[in-house]
């Protein structure tokens, strides 16, 4: 909660400077896994659940867990919307981060870090890339796609589950961010020669 609110306060201080707002929660992440790192070092079996903050096996979340997820989503859904539509400013941001750390907290539970984060990005990152239009449906199909195919290799081959996922959403969102920079070069390419 505090670093939500820290983000919400930074994220005015930079008015909306992307690249900068980036790069100050990318930190936050890095000082939250390096503390957790230090702090799990010096517990017995600490290794072994840091190993599971990072990515956990999915498959092995129960019912209860999911359907306590569900519920923390519905609301969570309901009142970012609700804070979109009728809020601005600071307060719209202060209600969106702290939604957002809920959301990802709860979820770091299940699935790990690394899984809750390429999921959240991956699909989204593939549609930006590849589509115009209804960005949130092509991103609901595509990660629900690349999962599945993520969890029938992790079942062929043996592999760990959460470390699949990440990989292939990663793979797959990387090719599509190459496509769309190589896509957008060969259209300002087209444009710079046309101008001539």
């Amino acid at each position: 909660m505090i670093t939500a609110v820290l983000i919400a306060l930074v994220s005015r201080g930079l008015g909306r400077k992307g690249n900068r707002l980036e790069a100050f929660i990318g930190l936050i992440y890095v000082l939250g896994i390096s503390g957790s790192y230090v702090i799990l070092s010096k517990v017995a079996h600490g290794m072994e659940i840091f190993q599971r903050l990072i990515a956990s096996d999915i498959l092995y979340s129960s019912f209860s867990e999911t359907l306590e997820l569900l519920v923390i989503y519905t609301l969570i859904g309901v009142l970012v919307f609700y804070n979109d539509t009728r809020q601005e400013g600071l307060k719209r941001d202060l209600v969106f981060f702290i939604a957002f750390a809920i959301t990802v907290t709860s979820s770091v539970k299940m699935a790990g870090v690394m899984v809750v984060f390429v999921m959240l990005v991956g699909p989204a990152m593939f549609s930006l890339c590849i589509h115009n239009k209804n960005n949130l449906i092509i991103a609901w199909i595509t990660g629900t796609f690349i999962n599945s195919i993520a969890i029938l290799i992790s079942y062929h081959y043996d592999l760990p589950t959460g470390y699949t996922i990440v990989f292939c959403n990663a793979l797959v969102a990387g090719c599509a961010v190459v496509y769309g920079a190589i896509r957008v070069g060969d259209q300002n390419f087209r444009d710079n020669n046309y101008a001539d």
